[in-house]
């Protein structure tokens, strides 16, 4: 296994294996919690997610300036990097914190909620995270230190534990209370332990440089921060809409705090599936940026992405739009599922084409076409926000998925657009991509028919779905060279 791959295993591990946790803790905290209790701890979630990105890009820009010096053998240039980020990330964490502390209670007063909850509750809570955003911030820093040095597999080693602390903390207190406040402290209390843990692995570099302040430092400030900023853009304002925290703060704002439990869930667990695509974009990254103008290689590159993100995405859309409704309410019951049965399956098309999406941002990154990657959102977040809100207000959080929905589709299509206009040429061939998509738009509407068929026809006809893909893969988007090597790990496994 190359070392990419390798890397890329640990990735996907440091991801799944929390939402499969998720997938065990989440039905227990509603249960227990309560639909309001649990929506109010998801929507503490979301605002703490979003002041996060108040990094300014700096970590992003750590883990590229550490992986230029690293791979040179610059050692006292990494420390000296990497304390004049921390110390940027500081100051961003602090002001993050106040500006959080300030708008606390017009958070606290904008939201819904009924008798059971109290206003001091939440306002709580938000004061408490605030409080841990220093912490966070440095995190990222000290994260994006590892990922510069390519220790991916001691960077998941702590991630995958410091995730599950976010559903295993607050199952371990349901027995002593139910209060949001008191959970929160104590998630807070784990960020602490986990920014120890990170600043122990890289103590080697924090101290490796004298520990004063030289001029160089400085351009060092003005190298992080110059691209950091349009990484900032790109996420800061990106993430609204990507993430869904624009969606579910407007259906706090607009409808009720009990709604966000119905459109929090599948959202967090269908936008799980974009690690596959992440992972992919990361192993493809490097390829495209080594093949410099070299055409065919950049639309190779890109085709054969596409196709492997359509082969591994496309079978989750077939199973939520067939068996969606009863996986729901299996997993959290009959009541809730009729309440986000229609939100699953917007948001599974959505992220499917978000995920496609991944390929020509990629190639604009890695090509060094950053900007327009970043002023995308900018141009997108004026018509985004009034439709979402008026969906939401009107259809409530069906609305804010269809909402979500047609944005994820008309994002992807601009990033496709981009990058013709920056590339000057089409990633792919001409017509290259509308046959696929409509073939698999094919396959997506036989499932949604069967939606409404009796269980057994549903469970029988999505089995046959999926097989029917299978076959149409192997066929029509596999070469001959791609079927002979799962021809030869099969028999390799046989004689195993």
């Amino acid at each position: 296994m190359s070392k990419l791959s390798h890397n890329a295993v640990w990735n996907l591990l440091g991801s799944v294996l929390p939402m499969a946790a998720g997938l065990i803790a989440i039905p227990l905290l509603i249960h227990t919690l309560g639909t309001e209790r649990f929506g109010l701890l998801t929507l503490v979630w979301s605002i703490l997610g979003y002041f996060s990105l108040f990094d300014m890009g700096i970590g992003r820009a750590t883990t590229k300036y550490v992986a230029l010096y690293w791979s040179r053998q610059r050692l006292l240039s990494t420390s000296r990097l990497v304390r004049a980020a921390l110390l940027m990330l500081f100051v961003f964490g602090s002001i993050a914190a106040l500006l959080l502390m300030a708008s606390a209670g017009i958070i606290t007063r904008t939201v819904h909620l009924s008798a059971s909850l109290s206003r001091e509750e939440f306002y709580a809570s938000l004061m408490i995270m605030a409080a841990t955003l220093p912490l966070v911030m440095l995190t990222a820093g000290l994260r994006g230190t590892l990922e510069g040095q390519s220790r991916f597999r001691l960077l998941n080693v702590i991630k995958i534990p410091a995730s599950l602390t976010s559903f295993v903390v607050p199952l371990l207190l349901l027995p002593f209370t139910h209060r949001v406040d008191q959970i929160t402290l104590a998630l807070a209390a784990t960020r602490l332990l986990v920014l120890l843990a990170h600043a122990w692995v890289v103590r080697s570099v924090l101290w490796a440089a004298p520990w004063r302040w030289r001029r160089a430092d400085r351009m060092l400030l003005r190298r992080l921060m110059h691209y950091g900023g349009w990484v900032f853009v790109a996420t800061g304002v990106g993430t609204l809409m990507s993430m869904g925290y624009l969606d579910r703060l407007a259906i706090g704002w607009l409808r009720a705090v009990a709604d966000l439990a119905y459109y929090a869930t599948p959202m967090e667990i269908i936008l799980r599936l974009l690690i596959i695509p992440g992972a992919i974009a990361s192993a493809m990254f490097p390829y495209l940026a080594a093949a410099g103008q070299n055409v065919d290689t950049l639309r190779t590159t890109c085709a054969r992405s596409l196709t492997y993100i359509g082969i591994l995405c496309f079978p989750f859309v077939i199973l939520a739009l067939s068996l969606g409704r009863d996986a729901l309410g299996v997993w959290i019951g009959p009541a809730f599922a009729g309440q986000s049965a229609v939100v699953l399956d917007l948001l599974m098309l959505g992220v499917f084409f978000n995920a496609l999406a991944h390929v020509p941002y990629t190639l604009l990154q890695a090509t060094g076409h950053p900007r327009p990657t970043a002023l995308r959102h900018v141009w997108e977040l004026p018509f985004y926000v009034p439709v979402m809100l008026a969906l939401v207000y009107y259809y409530g959080v069906n609305g804010a998925a269809f909402a979500w929905m047609a944005w994820a589709i008309i994002d992807m299509v601009l990033l496709f657009w981009l990058a013709r206009r920056e590339m000057g040429y089409a990633i792919l061939a001409s017509g290259g991509s509308a046959r696929p998509l409509l073939e698999l738009a094919g396959f997506a509407i036989m499932a949604a028919v069967l939606a409404h068929l009796p269980l057994p026809l549903r469970i029988s006809g999505a089995g046959l779905l999926l097989a029917g893909f299978v076959i149409y893969v192997w066929k029509v988007h596999l070469s001959e060279v791609e079927r002979g090597k799962i021809r030869t790990m099969y028999r390799t496994r046989q004689i195993l």
